[in-house]
């Protein structure tokens, strides 16, 4: 396991790969020897922007005055159009 400078996260390698194990110090050698003891790594995240999106905007719509929803999404550059 070694500290990468330029990015700031710990690797390793297995199979050949250079494998990210994350910048705290103690959560990476956790996985490490989770690696070493052939637990392998969790599995990744597999929520997509869409879905993050969809949930936002439902809690805008929820929450927020529906002017409040159109300002956030032209301060960030998104562009919302009725689906179908």
């Amino acid at each position: 396991m070694w500290f990468r400078e330029q990015t700031g996260q710990f690797y390793t390698t297995v199979d050949g790969k250079q494998v990210p194990l994350g910048s705290d110090r103690a959560e990476a050698d956790k996985l490490f020897h989770r690696l070493l003891g052939g637990t392998g790594l969790p599995e990744p995240c597999t929520v997509t922007f869409a879905e993050v999106a969809d949930e936002y905007l439902t809690e805008c719509e929820q929450t927020k005055a529906e002017r409040t929803g159109r300002d956030l999404l032209a301060l960030h550059g998104w562009e919302c159009q009725p689906l179908g």
